[in-house]
Parts: C-alpha cells; sequence; structure tokens
C-alpha cells in the first residue's frame, strides 16, 4: 500500500510502510481500522489481485458494450454550429459577441462549450465525418470503460459487470453523440472511478480532482454536476457516511478539504471567471418551452425514469447499504433533476445502475466461499468463453457494417429541410431567415454568413432568454409575429404542418415559394406558384 494511504490512520499506527517497527498485532489493528477496507465498502481490485482471466473478462466487457454502437451516430441539430463555431475560434480566437443572427446581433456570446466546439471542429478537419464518428467513438469508450472499472469496484465477477452494463448501456448509446454533453456524462462517471482510489485510501487521487474540473468547466456547463459529484463525495467521506468504519483525520483530512476548495477554485480557470457560475445557473433555471430535452420527461420516458430510479433503491434497501449513501444521494438528485428536464437522464441511468451495482456486490459478497450454480455461471474460464462469442459477434458485424460503408454520422433527410435550403441559397433569399430553433444550426452551415438566422441551438448562450422563450411558445402556437419584427424577417422556413404557415398566410403578405414533405419556405408578395420540392430520401452523411 502507498504510504499516502496511511495519513488518515491513528497516530499509533502511521509510519508502517516507512521504516517504523511494529508488531503483528499492531498490524492486524490496522487492518481492522483501516478506512478503505474490503469488506467495509466493497473494494475488490484495491485489496485483493484480479486474476488474469478476470482482467481479460473485463477488458471483453468493454468491447462488447461499445461494439454495437461505434457503427454510426445521428447527427445532433447542434453539430453544425459544434464545428463552425470550433473553427472560428481556431481561425480567430473566442467570439465575444453573436454575428451569425439578425435577432441577437451584438449581444454577448457566452460559450460555455469552446473546447467542445475546438474538439469537434479539429475532428471535423482532420478528417470529415470519419473524424466526427471517431470522435463520439473515443467518448464512447471512455464513458463505458469508466463505467465498468466503477462496476468493478463493486461486483468481481466480469458476467455481473456485464449485466450492470446491459442496464445502462443502451441510453447512453442513444444519447451520447457527437455535442458537448457527452464529455459531461463520460467526466462524471470517470469522477465516480476518482473518488472510489480516494475511498481506497490512494490520496494521490486528489490532485486529479482540480485538474478534471479545469478541463470539465471549460468542455461544458456540466462542470457545475461535477462539482456536485466531487463534493458531496468528499463530504461524505469526512463524515463517515460512505460506508467507513472511521473519518480521515490528521493528514488525510487536511488533504481533502485542500483538494476540495482547489477543485471549486479550479472551475473559475475558463474565459468568463465567475460570471460563468451565474450563466450556468441561468441555463439550468431556464424554461426552453417546445424543447424535448427541457421539457419534463413524458410518454415511455416516466416508465424507464421509474425503472432506473426504484430497481436501484430496492436492491439498496435489500442490501442493507444504510451507510452507503454517496451514490445513492446522486442518484436521487438527478432523478429530481431529470423529473423537471429530460436533459438529465443519461445521469439518471449512470448512477441508477451505480447503485445497482453496490448493492448487488453486497449481495453477492453475502454468499461468501458456499457453492452454488451461480459461481459456476460466473467461474471466469466461462465467462471470458461467453465474452469472448459474443465479441465474436458484435465484432463481425461491425466489420461487414464497415464494407458496407455504413459508417456515417446520419443527417436524416426526414427530419431536416435538406431540399428547402437548398433551394433558398439557389433563389439566394435572405438575408433574414426566421426559422425553427432545431433548423439553425443547419442554416447557418449551408446559408451563413450572408443569411443570418433568427434563433438557432446556441440558445440561451446568445439569445436573451425572455425573448427566446416567448418565441419558441409564439411560434409553435402560430403568432410568432407577436414577438418577431416582420419587417425584419426576409423569408420563413418552417415545418410543413406548423401552425405558423396559416398564420402568415392569412396576413395576405406572406405566401408559399417552396414546399416538400419537411419544410415550407415563404417568402413576402411570391406572385408565382409554389415549387414542389422532392420527397424525403435515405439519410445523407453530415453535413
Amino acid at each position: 500500500m502507498g504510504r499516502d494511504a496511511l495519513c488518515g490512520l491513528p497516530n499509533e499506527v502511521r509510519g508502517l510502510g516507512s521504516g517504523g517497527s511494529y508488531t503483528a498485532a499492531i498490524r492486524e489493528r490496522l487492518l481492522r481500522r483501516m478506512v478503505w477496507r474490503s469488506d467495509a465498502y466493497g473494494d475488490i481490485s484495491l485489496t485483493s489481485r484480479r486474476s488474469g482471466l478476470e482482467i481479460v473478462g473485463l477488458a471483453l466487457v468493454v468491447v462488447v458494450g461499445v461494439l454495437p454502437f461505434l457503427l454510426t451516430v445521428a447527427a445532433d441539430p447542434d453539430l453544425w454550429w459544434q464545428v463552425r463555431t470550433g473553427q472560428l475560434i481556431l481561425a480567430d480566437g473566442l467570439p465575444a459577441v453573436d454575428d451569425w443572427s439578425f435577432t441577437a446581433t451584438g449581444n454577448l456570446w457566452t460559450n460555455h462549450e469552446w473546447l467542445s466546439s475546438i474538439t469537434i471542429a479539429a475532428a471535423y478537419d482532420a478528417r470529415g465525418a470519419a473524424g466526427l464518428l471517431m470522435l463520439r467513438g473515443l467518448l464512447f469508450v471512455a464513458l463505458v470503460a469508466g463505467l465498468v472499472l466503477a462496476y468493478a469496484q463493486r461486483v468481481r465477477e466480469p458476467l455481473l459487470v456485464l449485466v450492470c452494463l446491459m442496464f445502462t448501456v443502451p441510453v447512453i448509446g442513444w444519447f451520447v453523440n457527437v455535442r458537448a454533453h457527452s464529455f459531461t456524462y463520460a467526466l462524471a462517471v470517470w469522477a465516480v472511478v476518482v473518488l472510489d482510489r480516494i475511498r481506497a485510501g490512494r490520496l494521490r487521487w486528489l490532485a486529479a480532482m482540480p485538474l478534471m474540473v479545469v478541463l470539465w468547466a471549460n468542455l461544458h456547463g456540466g462542470f457545475a454536476f461535477g462539482l456536485a459529484v466531487f463534493g458531496s463525495g468528499l463530504l461524505f467521506m469526512l463524515l463517515g457516511l460512505d460506508g467507513m468504519p472511521e473519518r480521515p483525520v490528521g493528514r488525510a483530512r487536511s488533504l481533502m478539504v485542500a483538494a476540495g476548495i482547489a477543485t471549486l477554485a479550479a472551475a473559475l480557470v475558463n474565459p468568463y471567471g465567475l460570471e460563468l457560475f451565474g450563466f450556468v445557473l441561468d441555463v439550468i433555471n431556464a424554461d426552453n418551452p417546445t424543447i424535448s430535452e427541457w421539457e419534463p420527461i413524458q410518454g415511455r420516458q416516466v416508465a424507464y425514469f421509474w425503472a432506473y430510479l426504484l430497481i436501484p433503491v430496492a436492491l439498496w434497501l435489500w442490501a442493507r447499504r444504510w451507510r452507503y449513501v454517496g451514490l445513492l444521494f446522486l442518484l436521487l438528485l438527478t432523478a429530481a433533476s431529470t423529473w423537471r428536464s429530460a436533459r438529465f437522464f443519461v445521469l439518471l441511468a449512470l448512477f441508477g445502475s451505480l447503485v445497482a451495482a453496490e448493492a448487488l456486490g453486497a449481495l453477492r459478497s453475502r454468499l461468501g466461499d458456499r457453492p452454488s450454480v451461480l459461481d459456476r455461471i460466473l467461474d471466469p474460464k466461462a465467462a471470458v468463453a461467453s465474452l469472448v462469442v459474443l465479441t465474436v459477434l458484435f465484432g463481425g458485424s461491425f466489420l461487414a457494417g464497415l464494407q458496407r460503408g455504413e459508417a456515417t454520422v446520419d443527417v436524416d433527410t426526414a427530419i431536416y429541410p435538406i431540399a428547402a435550403t437548398a433551394w433558398v441559397a439557389e433563389e439566394g433569399a435572405g438575408p433574414n431567415l426566421a426559422i425553427p430553433l432545431r433548423w439553425g444550426g443547419y442554416a447557418i452551415w449551408h446559408l451563413g454568413p450572408e443569411v443570418k438566422v433568427a434563433v438557432d441551438g446556441r440558445n440561451v448562450t446568445v439569445y436573451e432568454k425572455e425573448w427566446i422563450d416567448a418565441y419558441l411558445i409564439a411560434l409553435e402556437e402560430g403568432r410568432a409575429l407577436d414577438v418577431l419584427d416582420e419587417s425584419r424577417v426576409d423569408v420563413w422556413m418552417l415545418q410543413t404542418d406548423s401552425l405558423q404557415v396559416a398564420s402568415l398566410e392569412n396576413t395576405g403578405r406572406w405566401s408559399i415559394a417552396y414546399r416538400d414533405p419537411v419544410a415550407v419556405v415563404l417568402l413576402r408578395d411570391w406572385a408565382g406558384r409554389a415549387v414542389e420540392g422532392p420527397a424525403a430520401t435515405a439519410p445523407v452523411e453530415f453535413p
């Protein structure tokens, strides 16, 4: 064990490993009182060596977990403006004000994702859509690898780790895409891995906390959640409420307090300083109506919500983990946030699975060394054999997809106004384009900088919160002219079934100039017949 692992122990046992002479009795007392004792927390890998088969099994779990999700990913509505932003920063530095819209030109642009934008743009500039797919693959592998490490701290057998992963990976496979929030998902999992090491007595890992937060605060506004993860983790350790038989004392306690202060201060290392905290708070409290990920959960999401909350809590109660409250607190925090806004759903799934893994590890340990059918099923040799079969099956499907050219960042032609945007560009219509938020980034990429949009996915980082909320509600209800100055609009591009289309036609000043199954373009005083665009085709590759 490392020397820094001993600094939180009582005075009479400090010094072990640094030349002190201790009797076997004192050593035994030390082992009984170690705050990172395996039977106190369920720590496996730090207290007993894993066999080579178990290590191979865990590696294969990562492979099996990621292979089905690496081949393709859907383009997120924010991807276009994220790449453009990164390219702008690389060329001219961090922009201070907006110049891509006609409704917020000159407004301050608080870009809390600037480092994510640079990373995404660099990937695209290097390899095009393939580079974006590779970046997403790296993020996904990092997330799954971190999850496997966190699960393995709680359950020993690779197949049980795989079961825990299957509880989560379908959700993260859907939501983790080429977008800044994917960095938050991966960093949140690795924050748990770091806290596991600290809890196990490896206090040198305290240094990782401020370093991660410096990175996090420039990648995504989710760094605020990272502060909650690290802060609650340290607090519960200091209070002895995280399965530790004794509170950290002496140097260990001092180091933890210092690391907590340094981690909070590290969040200030960003281009906006303390102002970023206020901005993130405003974003968290923003309503953002009509944006599905900001709305409360609904439909099938409600059933999944209760599954990710109640199953882990039931297992936690069954396992009687009364003093293991760290992960449970984060699960309840993400559950409350998810109930209010669906954008926290992935974090709910992640921490739900971690609580479940912790409970399963405790329940499994109660079986002790008694032989059972479960032991034969979970035997490392059988586990590795099963995982090898799964790897071959998934790997074969992955390679076949590569040969068929399926490795793409898909742009769904049934969702995005591909043909309508091309028509606007061909007609030279503009320069001010009124458009739904989810199409703003697409228009910025394909029509800018000559054409400026009314709104885009940068949302409250650029546009005034009250105005954008009012505009989105009015646009959905077909009364956008109550919010948007009509005289400033040259072109409207709306969903074909939007109520706003009929509302504009009824004014007698706007006419449909172009129409297809996805989008309608309206121009002022259009005299000709509407151009009929093509039907939606198969998805195309970004951009």
